[in-house]
C-alpha cells in the first residue's frame, strides 16, 4: 500500500543523492570483490606452479 502511495512522485534531493551514493557504493564494493576474486586465482595458480616446479627439479635431481 505504502509502494502504491509513492508510485508517481518523483524522488526528492535527498532520495537522487542518496540513490547516487548507494550507486556509487555499490559499483565500488562490485568492484573490490572482482579484485578480490582475481587476487585469490593468482594466488592459487602461482602455489600451483611453484608446487610444480619443485616436483620437476625433484624428479629431475
Amino acid at each position: 500500500m505504502e509502494a502504491a502511495r509513492h508510485a508517481g512522485k518523483k524522488r526528492g534531493p535527498d532520495d537522487e543523492a542518496e540513490a547516487e551514493v548507494h550507486h556509487t557504493f555499490r559499483g565500488a564494493a562490485n568492484a573490490l570483490s572482482q579484485l578480490y576474486a582475481q587476487a585469490v586465482a593468482n594466488q592459487k595458480a602461482s602455489f600451483i606452479a611453484g608446487e610444480r616446479h619443485a616436483m620437476v627439479r625433484k624428479l629431475t635431481t
